[in-house]
This record gives structure tokens, C-alpha cells and sequence, in this order.
């Protein structure tokens, strides 16, 4: 693929850093060649820092593990940085921040299929301690690039979203600052060497309100963490050129456990369209098997002369109603195709009204 020369929207990505991450030849995964995990040498609890047990597993956070070999991880970065994904799914966060929403797996096959092998699939559910599968399409691969800017002869980390207090975003929109994600549980992905980097570590708000550092990945590992349950933010870091981290959000297997994902933080930042048509879909699809399965209840009881459970029924229904009612308010009317794009020039708009 020939180099890139000239930039665009993603002008704030130096052009070395895009040219070397080309590779000579884009290979599939192959999870038997690119697949290294070594068990996580810790897993931390809720209790451990004082949450509630309100999600679906005791668990909070992992210590980084092994599962990313060298070349895989330089497959994810050329894919990412390709012309195609950057022309169509990176947005600047930032003076020297951005992230990429992609279209999995059109833009991506070798990631998309990584998040998606049977291996991986098994292995972050295990660290989890739930039976987990990739939310949708559209939060596979998520990916944050913060670049090592130089000011007044001092080295600047951006953080995803970063600027200073009432200061007007000439950018696209991004989840920042002390936040819990969308999805039950995140598997976040170190794509830079961070031999020369400082910092970086997620910081944990306690339930008792003190602050706990989770140690931070290294290339080619992974940490897994219930972010719907426990409060945490990115630091900022320094040293090396930049740091890519890939985010994988994951949400239940079985239908019939608590599902409470919501798009606060995905909504402004993607496409709606394709966002809620994947919500939608798989959300249905799990109302169906819920329904299957009542019914079932309901036949079962009737054959077995055991009469009509009243209380039970009307406690289904009232959390299937519940389970509805939280699309009606996750799924917002769409006027148009919006776009992170469009998002990212009304905020120029706002901070330049020399532009009009």
C-alpha cells in the first residue's frame, strides 16, 4: 500500500506514525499463530474495592494478561491505520487525540475476527466470570490514540476528550473525566510499545471514595473489566510516541440475565443508524427467547395441571415492560444520517464563527 502524504480529517496523526504501521503483506488471524495468552496474575472483586455487587459477577477489574502476539498486534495497527479507516472512522478528540469508531468488520477483517474467534470468546468470559459475547459490531475494536506533542519544550499527553474547563470542543464528543461504560464489561488492548511511557495507569474510585490505581496494559496484553460497576478514568501519560489502546465491549450471553446497556457514551460518536439497528437487534432477539421460554413455563404448567401462576406472570411482564422501556429510552428519534463528522464541524462552527 503506498504511503500516506497528504491528511485530512485525521490531520492531528503524524504521517510517520500512519506510513509505519503499514505492513507487507495483511495476513487473516489465525488464533493457533497469533494468540500467546498467559493466565491474568490477579483478579480483583467489587468487595476488594468496596462496590456493590449491583452487576452480573463479583468481579471488577484484571491484572493485565498475555493474549496478543507481536504480529497480531501489528495487523491491528495497520488495519486501524489504514487510508480507508481513517477516511471513514476517525474522529480528533483533541489537539493530539482522537479515537476510531470502525465498521467492523468491513474496514477490519483481521481484528473483527480476533474478538470474534472461539478462543478469545472463551477466554475473557473465564476471566470474567460470566459467560460473556461481543456486544455488536459496531463496539469491537473501539479504538483511543493519544500522540506525544511537544509545548514550550515540554512533553504533552491528550487524553481522549481532554481539554480544559467551559472551553467550547472543536471536537468530536468523547467520554472523559471519572465515567462507567456503556457495556457490562470491557477487554482493553495496549497496541504501543510503552517501554518509554510513564503513566497511563485507570484510576478506581472506591466505594469509600479513595482512589486505587489498576496497572495499565503492555503491548499485546489485555485487561478485563466490569466498567458498568466501577467508576474509573484514564491518567494522562508521557514518553513514546504515542499510546493506542483498543477497547472490545461485552455484554451477557444468556437472554434472560440483566442487560442494562445503555448508549450514553457511544451515541454522539457513531453512526446511528448502524448503532441502533445492532442494539435493536440483538435486544429483540433476546425478547424472542425470553418469550419462548415463558410460554414454555406456561404450557408446562397447563400440562401438568398445576393451574395458572398469576404472580409470576404479571412479575415477567413487568420486567419485560422494564427491558422495554429502557430501548424506548436508549433508541432517540434520528433526523438524518449523524455522524461523528457532522458532529465534529458544528463544534468547529461553534468555536470559529469566523467560519460562517
Amino acid at each position: 500500500m503506498p504511503a500516506i502524504t497528504s491528511k485530512h480529517k485525521y490531520n492531528n496523526i503524524p504521517t510517520s506514525l500512519i506510513n509505519d504501521a503499514r505492513v507487507n503483506e495483511q495476513v487473516p488471524f489465525d488464533a493457533s499463530r497469533h494468540l500467546i495468552f498467559e493466565a491474568s496474575s490477579s483478579i480483583h472483586s467489587l468487595k476488594d474495592f468496596e462496590l456493590e455487587e449491583s452487576g452480573i459477577s463479583s468481579m471488577a477489574v484484571s491484572e493485565p494478561f498475555l493474549l496478543f502476539s507481536r504480529e497480531a498486534i501489528q495487523q491491528f495497527r495497520a488495519e486501524i491505520l489504514s487510508q480507508e479507516v481513517l477516511e471513514t472512522s476517525y474522529c480528533p478528540t483533541g489537539d493530539t487525540s482522537g479515537h476510531f469508531r470502525v465498521h467492523y468488520p468491513k474496514y477490519a477483517r483481521s481484528t473483527s475476527d480476533a474478538w470474534n474467534c472461539p478462543e478469545v470468546v472463551a477466554i475473557i468470559p473465564k476471566v470474567a466470570g460470566v459467560e460473556l459475547v461481543p456486544a455488536i459490531d459496531y463496539d469491537v475494536g473501539h479504538v483511543n490514540i493519544s500522540i506525544n506533542g511537544i509545548q514550550d519544550d515540554q512533553e504533552v499527553w491528550a487524553g481522549p476528550g481532554e481539554q480544559k474547563e467551559k472551553s467550547i470542543s472543536g471536537y468530536c464528543e468523547s467520554a472523559f473525566g471519572w465515567h462507567t461504560d456503556s457495556y457490562a464489561f470491557v477487554a482493553v488492548t495496549m497496541l504501543s510499545d510503552c517501554c518509554d511511557m510513564i503513566g497511563g495507569e485507570t484510576k478506581i474510585r472506591k466505594g469509600n471514595g479513595d482512589i486505587a490505581d489498576a496497572r495499565g496494559p503492555t503491548m499485546g496484553t489485555v485487561v478485563v473489566m466490569q466498567g458498568s460497576c466501577v467508576p474509573h478514568k484514564a491518567t494522562s501519560a508521557k514518553g513514546g510516541r504515542e499510546r493506542m489502546t483498543m477497547v472490545t465491549s461485552w455484554r451477557p450471553r444468556s437472554p434472560h440475565m440483566k442487560d442494562a446497556t445503555i448508549m450514553r457514551g457511544t451515541r454522539n460518536t457513531s453512526h446511528l443508524p448502524t448503532l441502533y439497528n445492532q442494539y435493536t437487534e440483538y435486544r429483540l432477539a433476546n425478547l424472542v427467547q425470553r418469550v419462548q421460554k415463558q410460554l414454555k413455563d406456561v404450557e408446562d404448567r397447563k400440562e401438568a395441571d398445576s393451574g395458572f401462576d398469576p404472580e409470576g406472570v404479571r412479575g415477567w411482564l413487568l420486567k419485560q415492560r422494564s427491558y422495554i422501556d429502557d430501548m424506548l429510552r436508549e433508541i432517540q428519534a434520528v433526523q438524518g444520517v449523524l455522524t461523528c463528522f457532522f458532529s465534529y464541524w458544528r463544534n468547529q462552527i461553534l468555536a470559529r464563527p469566523d467560519l460562517l
